[in-house]
């Protein structure tokens, strides 16, 4: 009974996660009116269902703990626990040493810590062959809808979002204000779309998720019936069948391209294009050796060349790409002269709740346009050109590792990086047939397709880190956080699924 429950606010979780910022921003203008920042009671519940779900699994973590027989393996811990709780010791003690405050560690936590502690609980108890079909299932569904409205928020005008009750403003982050609902590119009017979420960043690395699962389900083509407890008249939704047999995916995957495209993030580009080559690989290590599909990828890799030298402010963007060199450099050199932390909260997305929104432009740029936003800091090169007070910029090094390394110090970079390398090999490594029960052959092929489906995407999310804050937003980290547990104690049967298993 509370397997099931926890299941269900699971998936009610994971199925509401990416319209969140859409949520609250409408919400929002609805209970205190237009040209307010987001409400913190609107924008807890998530944290607040996160944790309802691990307290139900804490509870049956500790009736496991009661029986004797189930003891020896709920306790059982492994290195991925380990790194995680020295991890977060570290952080307490660097963070009381740098004397941060309670609010800033707080607001760190969130963003470095609820994903990872949450697996810690998470992996620990069982999870249903019917949570990984109805998951896996419902991923796609969603990310149809969120690629429909993405693609059509390139051409709906700037009113329609601001009776909404997004941002009059275009591309500019203001702590005490709303969220844009979209980006542009500087220099030209071309929009990045971010569908229902709060930036194109965060939605093209979510598009990850969705795009991994259907390219798994194209490649492979599971009979993805559903579990052996769904009620008997429902038969089989999708049977074993090649590709070239289900014309779908593929129109469902060129959706998801073109909603990716019109994001212009090009560190999603190189996640969901890695991804893809290595799932294509492992599906076939000839596949890429054929001349045709050598000549496929020449065409691709010309019509790229083309099309950055043809459009550079579009591709290329100056101010962007300098951003993603000269920012990780500064991330190094924090990290020399601070090797044991400035404590959570100092660097990253954290560090914008304290900072004032700051614009860097070329010096070519035109700096005009935001004189009608007085509080808004402006620099033209190194030059700061309004307002007249000192500002406090956040400190963003654009890569999610170094982050932590700033944050926690060389330790905890090092530990941090650990974590992930050993998360990848144990995704890499499961197959899905030790934990799931003998004749629930559904389930086993459900396991194994979304083991791989979930390998794919905390691997484009940890490449992307390299480039991005790519675990800043929630919908991605808590939805690729408890999937990973989920793939790491699935049962085969059914829903009752009793039994506690110790963590692969």
């Amino acid at each position: 009974m509370m397997q099931r429950l926890r299941e269900s606010l699971a998936l009610v979780l994971i199925g509401t996660l990416p319209f969140h910022a859409f949520l609250v921003t409408v919400l929002t203008r609805m209970i205190a009116g237009p040209g307010h920042a987001p409400l913190t009671m609107l924008t807890l519940w998530k944290e607040i269902l996160l944790a309802i779900i691990v307290l139900i699994a804490l509870l049956e973590w500790n009736a496991a703990i009661l029986d004797r027989e189930r003891r020896s393996d709920v306790l059982q811990f492994d290195w991925i626990d380990g790194l995680i709780l020295i991890l977060l010791n570290l952080a307490i003690v660097v963070s009381a040493a740098a004397h941060v405050s309670l609010g800033q560690f707080f607001v760190g936590l969130k963003y470095d810590f609820i994903g990872p502690l949450s697996f810690l609980v998470l992996r620990r108890v069982a999870w249903s062959g019917t949570f990984l079909h109805r998951m896996s299932m419902m991923l796609p569904v969603i990310g149809g809808v969120l690629a429909l409205y993405g693609i059509d928020s390139f051409f709906l005008p700037q009113n329609f979002f601001s009776a909404l009750g997004y941002s009059d403003y275009h591309s500019l982050y203001m702590p005490s204000g709303p969220i844009a609902a979209f980006q542009q590119i500087v220099g030209t009017g071309i929009r990045r779309i971010q569908s229902v979420m709060s930036g194109p960043n965060q939605y093209g690395l979510w598009i990850l998720i969705p795009w991994c699962f259907a390219l798994q389900t194209w490649l492979q083509q599971p009979s993805l019936r559903r579990s052996i407890c769904s009620i008997d008249a429902v038969k089989a939704l999708v049977r074993r069948a090649r590709p070239a047999e289900i014309p779908a995916f593929p129109w469902y995957l060129l959706l998801l391209a073109i909603a990716l495209f019109l994001t212009f993030s090009r560190t999603a580009w190189i996640a969901v294009a890695l991804v893809t080559i290595i799932a294509l690989l492992h599906r076939n290590k000839e596949l890429l050796r054929s001349w045709f599909n050598r000549r496929v990828g020449f065409a691709v890799a010309a019509v790229a060349i083309i099309l950055f030298v043809a459009f550079p402010a579009v591709f290329f963007r100056l101010s962007s790409t300098r951003g993603h060199v000269d920012r990780p450099i500064d991330g190094i050199v924090t990290i020399l002269a601070h090797p044991f932390g400035l404590g959570l909260g100092s660097a990253g997305p954290a560090s914008n709740r304290g900072s004032d929104a700051c614009v860097f432009l070329e010096p070519n740029d035109d700096p005009s346009w935001a004189k009608s936003i007085p509080n808004l800091c402006v620099y033209v090169g190194s030059v700061k050109v309004q307002p007249a007070r000192d500002c406090r910029c956040p400190l963003l090094p654009e890569n999610w590792y170094l982050q932590m390394g700033i944050e926690m110090g060389v330790a905890g970079f090092g530990l941090y990086v650990a974590l992930v390398i050993l998360v990848l090999k144990k995704l890499r490594r499961a197959k899905g047939e030790g934990q799931l029960t003998k004749g629930s052959q559904f389930a086993i092929r459900n396991s194994q397709f979304a083991t791989q489906a979930v390998f794919l995407i905390f691997l484009g999310l940890s490449i992307a880190g390299l480039f991005l804050h790519s675990w800043e937003d929630s919908a991605a980290a808590y939805t690729v956080w408890m999937l990973v547990a989920a793939m790491e104690n699935a049962r085969g049967r059914d829903c009752s699924g009793d039994g506690m298993h110790h963590p692969l």
